[in-house]
């Protein structure tokens, strides 16, 4: 189960900081100097992955999770009036009432009070290093949403890491790619590339048999309230097609599903 960021097990660094460079991540990096990068040992990458794991679990709503986490060092009103993130937060928005009428709907379902119980003792013996604050499923799914769309809304960061400006920055001293420079854009578009419909944060399109219709009915209401927001915020960034010529590619993380390829995926690369 995927609940935290990405954690990348090489960092793009020239070969003069490669060894300057000293990673939080580990005592026992690796500096490759012909490739310019720097690898981490496994047993760091998940001792850091199960770290962001437990802190995700402390927070009780997705609101905490946003700016509490993501935007700690920057206050709400600087955020809305550089226009950060505007798109991600008005989707995040939704994810407070959707999680509770959930919540409301599978407790209707035989069966649920003890699911809860079980789901909450699971989370406990995950360990000091798992996911041991979550309580309650609604506060399981709120976190999901957010951190999931979060997830769904760096495929242009990704796009953006295998420009050519970008990957020349990679190892800058040497004028001829290495093996480094290619196993960096082979990983790279290996998350990026394909899609499964349905697979999207608030779909209701999930083949998932014997979901009960008062569950979907809930999918189906955040699904519309959410593809609102996408069309809108498409019809706006189109509205002027030499921009969006230009940046269409980056701001369409946010366009309804399909649009450039991309979607809010849940949690796993596809």
């Amino acid at each position: 189960m995927h609940v935290s960021f990405v954690i990348s097990v090489s960092f793009p660094l020239s070969s003069e900081h490669a060894i300057a460079y000293k990673s939080p991540f580990s005592t026992t990096d690796v500096s490759d100097k012909k490739s310019g990068f720097e690898t981490f040992s496994h047993e760091s990458v998940v001792a850091n992955a199960a770290e962001l794991n437990n802190l995700w679990s402390s927070f009780s709503t997705a609101e905490e999770y946003v700016y509490d986490f993501l935007f700690e060092n920057v206050p709400k009103k600087f955020l809305d009036q550089a226009g950060i993130a505007v798109e991600y937060r008005k989707q995040v928005a939704l994810s407070s009432e959707f999680s509770s009428e959930m919540e409301e709907e599978l407790k209707k379902l035989y069966g649920f009070e003890a699911a809860s119980d079980s789901f909450a003792e699971l989370c406990k013996d995950t360990g000091a290093l798992g996911v041991t604050s979550v309580k309650t499923i609604k506060q399981f799914i709120e976190l999901m949403t957010a951190s999931s769309l979060l997830h769904g809304s760096t495929l242009s960061m990704t796009r953006l890491n295998i420009c050519p400006a970008i990957v020349s920055l990679v190892n800058y001293k040497n004028p001829k790619y290495t093996s480094g420079d290619m196993s960096y854009i082979s990983v790279l578009l290996g998350t990026i590339a394909g899609a499964l419909e349905g697979y999207a944060v608030y779909s209701s399109k999930l083949p998932l048999k014997g979901t009960p219709f008062n569950v979907i009915n809930v999918l189906k209401k955040y699904e519309g309230l959410s593809e609102k927001l996408k069309v809108d915020f498409y019809n706006e960034i189109t509205k002027d097609q030499t921009y969006f010529k230009k940046f269409g590619w980056i701001q369409t993380d946010h366009a309804p599903e399909g649009i450039d390829g991309k979607q809010y995926t849940i949690s796993t690369y596809i």
